[in-house]
Order: C-alpha cells, then sequence, then structure tokens
C-alpha cells in the first residue's frame, strides 16, 4: 500500500511538469517564431532495476539463465524534455523591420556576453543607437562582421530599406548589413534560452549562404491555442483522479490502522 502511494506520488508530479510546461506553451500562442515544448516520460521501474542491478554488480547481458519474475511499474519518470521545431503559419504585416524565414534557418542574435543565440522571431526594432534589434533589444547579428547590423536612420525613412531573399539589406543602392542566418542538422543541441530564443549546446551550426527571407511577413507560434488547452484540461483530469485515489488508499490505511488496534 505504502509502494502504492510513492507510484501516485511520481504521478502526481508528472502532471504537474506537465501543467508547467503547457502554461509555457499557452503564455508563448502570440509570441512570433515561438516553438512549443514537450515532455516525454519513462516507465520509472527500469531506471530503478538498473541502477539496483549496476549497484550489486549483476549484469543481465551475462546471465543466460536468468529469468525475470514479472514487471512491476512504480510510475513515471521525465524521460527529456523536447522542442517542436516544425513551423508555424506566416502572416504578411507589410512592415520593412519584419521578416520571416521561408524553409530552415535561425536569424543570429546577440545575448548576454556576446553569446550567440538563436531564433526566427523576426519582428526587429531599430533602437536608439540605430542597430537593428529583436523587442526585447538583443542586437541582429551581422553576416559579415559577426558583429551588430548598424542602420544609421537619421532624415531617412525606413519604408525605403529592402531585404534580398539571401538577408542582403540595402538602403537605395547602400549595403547596410546581412542577416546571419544559421541552421542545426541536430536540432537536439538546441535548448530554450527565452521566449523565442534559443541556446546552442554544443553543436556545430552551418552558415546558410542562401536562406529565403521574406520581408514584411512573420512566422507565429507552433503552439495551437485549443489543443494546448485541450491538453491542459486532460492533466488536470488525471490530476484530480489520482488525487481521488490517494484519498481513497490512505482511508483504506487508516481503517487498517484503526481495525489493528482493536486486538
Amino acid at each position: 500500500m505504502l509502494r502504492s502511494f510513492s507510484t501516485l506520488q511520481n504521478g502526481i508530479e508528472r502532471v504537474m511538469d506537465t501543467n508547467d510546461v503547457l502554461a509555457n506553451n499557452m503564455a508563448n500562442i502570440n509570441t512570433y517564431g515561438y516553438k512549443q515544448s514537450k515532455v516525454l516520460f519513462k516507465d520509472i521501474q527500469e531506471v530503478e532495476i538498473k541502477k539496483l542491478q549496476q549497484q550489486q554488480g549483476f549484469d543481465p547481458t551475462e546471465q543466460q539463465g536468468a529469468q525475470t519474475a514479472g514487471r512491476l511499474s512504480l510510475g513515471p519518470a521525465v524521460s527529456q524534455m523536447i522542442i517542436d521545431f516544425s513551423k508555424g503559419d506566416y502572416i504578411t504585416t507589410n512592415n520593412k523591420l519584419d521578416f520571416a524565414i521561408n524553409g530552415d534557418g535561425f536569424f543570429c542574435v546577440q545575448g548576454a556576453n556576446n553569446e550567440e543565440l538563436y531564433t526566427r522571431k523576426g519582428n526587429f526594432v531599430i533602437n536608439s543607437q540605430g542597430i537593428l534589434t529583436t523587442t526585447d533589444g538583443l542586437a541582429i547579428v551581422n553576416r559579415d562582421t559577426n558583429g551588430p547590423i548598424r542602420m544609421q536612420m537619421d532624415n531617412r525613412n525606413p519604408e525605403n530599406i529592402v531585404i534580398q531573399k539571401d538577408g542582403l539589406i540595402n538602403y537605395g543602392k547602400e549595403q547596410i548589413g546581412h542577416l546571419k542566418v544559421v541552421d542545426f542538422t541536430n536540432k537536439d543541441v538546441l535548448s530554450q534560452a527565452d521566449g523565442a530564443n534559443f541556446r546552442n549546446n554544443g553543436g556545430a551550426p552551418t552558415l546558410m549562404r542562401n536562406p529565403e527571407i521574406m520581408q514584411g511577413a512573420l512566422e507565429t507560434s507552433n503552439a495551437n491555442a485549443i489543443g494546448t488547452m485541450l491538453k491542459s484540461i486532460e492533466a488536470s483530469r488525471s490530476y484530480e483522479s489520482m488525487m481521488g485515489v490517494v484519498q481513497q488508499t490512505s482511508d483504506t490505511l487508516q481503517k487498517v490502522i484503526n481495525q489493528t488496534g482493536k486486538f
């Protein structure tokens, strides 16, 4: 019976993990370029048995005659958090500083301590220093210099800014900068830094020489509001169901204790 409490505890904690992920996805429904997160679970039994076998020096691969008595689940454990990099929808804004990548790739931005971060959130602005940045204030990386893109717009009309498909930014005949766009063969090396920005954890980004950049367009979040709400309701029902079992188990245990005390 005590084991059932442990199993229920694991299940309740995993539901809470799921709700945290869903809540973050829901909060970023309207964040351009956001990629929803998902949590994957595995049977905690396999983890614990493997750990126990290693502690006892037992290698099942070397025990030809070993037999398994059966399987007993102790509840789920978090296997990994994954990011769904599927594309969102594209919307037309006609804003000259809104950009979207048609296909694979990420815009490069400068994070804290000049750390290069990656995003598909393309609603850029020009700050007071004339630097092209994200709405969060992170400088967009210039492909040619690996520094910020400086766009001195004094007495200039931003409506005259034109970007070529490969990311080259022009103002009339003047070349202002070049958007740095990279991609990753294995996107599992990326983790969420904040919002729609991602951090590289040891991968090797590939510079895209010929990306297809769309000006006056943005990519929306790939988190679906209705789908996320339905999953959240399902998780809440699972939580309520498990809490009901906890209460029933607690009542049964209390009855056992009361009955035992009579003898």
